[in-house]
């Protein structure tokens, strides 16, 4: 007897499901929303057959995989964007404040307490000037 006609559901659109699901409440991790919510599109796309529909699980499946995947995304842009603002020699006074309120020191003591006493930071904004040009 072959079992395999009998079964009723989709396994991989129910993992698809479960994969934008939990991309979707990872989105604030930055690293695991994007390679769940693109294993997620992957079992979409596996989880149509010839000439089926997609099911209710793979259409959740996929809007939760892309949706997580462009919050990801708009985070890290985000993210990105401020750490390029913050490094600019006119922000560098907000950059210390920033650093006095949260570690109750500045950015360059900062730095120098994880990398040592010969950190340089003017050596530093000067490469990360010659980047932006």
């Amino acid at each position: 007897m072959d079992y395999r006609n009998n079964r009723s559901g989709n396994g991989f659109a129910i993992a698809a499901m479960i994969l934008g699901i939990c991309s979707l409440l990872f989105c604030c991790t930055i690293y695991l929303p994007l390679p769940l919510g693109a294993l997620g599109c992957v079992f979409v796309i596996l989880s149509k057959r010839r000439g089926k529909t997609l099911s209710g699980a793979a259409i959740a499946g996929l809007v939760t995989s892309i949706l997580s995947m462009l919050c990801a995304l708009c985070i890290i842009i985000a993210s990105v964007f401020t750490a390029f603002t913050l490094f600019q020699p006119e922000n560098r006074e907000r950059l210390d404040s920033l650093f006095e309120q949260t570690y109750g020191m500045d950015f360059e003591e900062y730095m120098q307490y994880f990398y040592g006493e010969d950190f340089d930071l003017d050596s530093y904004i000067e490469q990360f000037q010659k980047l932006n040009r």
